[in-house]
């Protein structure tokens, strides 16, 4: 996967996104693993949107269990803990 993101940026891919069905959790804890984080998508139905930049490299993150209703809401639930973990102000 590194090596992907590499190319796509040093091809002037700034970011990657992706969509995968929901039931699907160990596919979703991997792409925790890797950085992706949910996209602000309007009525995503029974599908996850994730992105992550091109440019960084995947943070080191504990396995966590995947909790659909809390990451269902855009821009609350799991994205607003991840931000006051690493000490930013939640929207």
């Amino acid at each position: 996967m590194d090596t992907l993101l590499g190319a796509l940026h040093a091809h002037g891919a700034p970011a990657v996104h992706l969509c995968m069905v929901r039931a699907n959790t160990a596919a979703r804890a991997f792409y925790d693993r890797l950085g992706f984080e949910p996209l602000d998508v309007p009525d995503p139905g029974p599908v996850w949107y994730l992105g992550r930049p091109t440019a960084q490299a995947a943070p080191p993150r504990p396995a966590a269990a995947v909790e659909p209703d809390r990451i269902r809401e855009p821009g609350r639930g799991r994205m607003v803990e991840q931000e006051q973990r690493h000490g930013k102000e939640a929207p």
